[in-house]
Formats: structure tokens, sequence, C-alpha cells
């Protein structure tokens, strides 16, 4: 399983959730036994913060990713990059996503 490539925005002071199904050879994997880590950094490796992820508790073959907005209140408008790393149950590891993200500011304080 190649990583897919995922570019998105992030929106300064907004929470941001997303989700996804894993296929492989087509095929939805359950997720309730994996093991998963993302990470949003800069453009020089330094990282901005971990994502918060999860599989839903609804549904095994989704996996939820995001931050609150407390969190991304601190970030500085520009181009950074993520991605989702994930380790199967037998162990096999894989990169599943990777991107860019644009961080835009916000004008208006909460």
């Amino acid at each position: 399983m190649a990583a897919e490539i995922y570019n998105f925005a992030i929106e300064e002071g907004a929470d941001i959730a997303y989700g996804i199904r894993l296929k492989e050879n087509k095929i939805p994997q359950n997720l309730s036994e994996w093991t998963f880590k993302a990470q949003l950094r800069a453009l020089n490796d330094t990282v901005i913060f971990d994502f918060d992820v999860e599989v839903s508790q609804n549904d095994p073959y989704v996996l939820r990713i995001g931050k609150s907005g407390s969190v991304t209140d601190a970030l500085i408008a520009g181009v950074a990059k993520h991605d989702l790393l994930g380790i199967a149950p037998d162990g096999r590891r894989f990169r599943l996503l990777e991107g860019q993200v644009t961080i835009s500011s916000s004008v208006t304080e909460l």
C-alpha cells in the first residue's frame, strides 16, 4: 500500500476533523486492531503537533483525524506537511497518507 497524497487546509483557530477509510486491494479494512500516528510538521521537519487519531466508535472501518481549534489557534500562516502512519495487526507498517497543508490566518479573535 503506497501512501496516498492528501493535501488540505487548516484555518487558524478552527477545529479540523476528517475521516478516512483504508482499503487494501479494494477491500475495506477493519481498523479496530491497528495503531496510528499522524503529525503536522514545518517544512524544516520541526514537529508542530501530533494529530488526534482514533478509530470511530460507530464504525471500525473509519479513522477519524483532527485537532481542536484551541491548538490550531497558535498556528502561523504558511505551508506545512503531514503524514499518517499505521501498523496493521500483523505488524506490517505503512505510511498511509502524506501531503501539504496550507495554514490560513484568522482575522477574528474569539
